[in-house]
């Protein structure tokens, strides 16, 4: 695989395109240099029962945010444990500590629509209502709806 430029996500092989962001993909010794001085984030250490919870708990991490006009906002990050579907709700706590509650409309992946998401996928969770962007950042941790 190799890794764009512009916004560092993976680009698969045979693709002259990222496509999460259009940007050209690097060629030839370009690309084999890229592959070589790539930083690849630690694995997420593996979900363990705590007092209260379950391994089949949702957990999800934001990777990043925007919005897609028409559509609403989306937050992309890798599912750490656990498994979410269309429909479901998720909730968050926000850095002032305020607990924020939304319904997933859509779930992407790669450019096409699923309708749920497991362990280990990387996947955008679309809602269409809109969350201000200092509130939902990168590395905030969304949940099965919280009581």
């Amino acid at each position: 695989m190799r890794v764009c430029g512009n916004c560092q996500s993976d680009i698969p092989d045979g693709s002259s395109t990222c496509t999460r962001c259009g940007a050209e993909a690097p060629r030839g010794f370009f690309s084999f240099l890229g592959g070589l001085f790539q930083k690849r984030p630690p694995e997420p250490a593996p979900a363990r029962a705590t007092a209260g919870s379950s391994l089949g708990s949702f957990r999800f991490e934001v990777e990043d945010v925007f919005t897609i006009t028409g559509r609403g906002m989306v937050a992309t990050g890798r599912v750490l444990s656990g498994r979410i579907a269309k429909g479901d709700e998720v909730c968050f706590r926000s850095p002032k500590g305020e607990v924020v509650r939304r319904t997933i409309v859509n779930i992407e992946t790669v450019g096409r629509l699923v309708d749920a998401a497991s362990e280990g996928e990387t996947v955008g969770l679309l809602f269409t209502k809109p969350v201000p962007f200092d509130v939902l950042v990168r590395g905030v941790v969304f949940e099965r709806a919280c009581g």
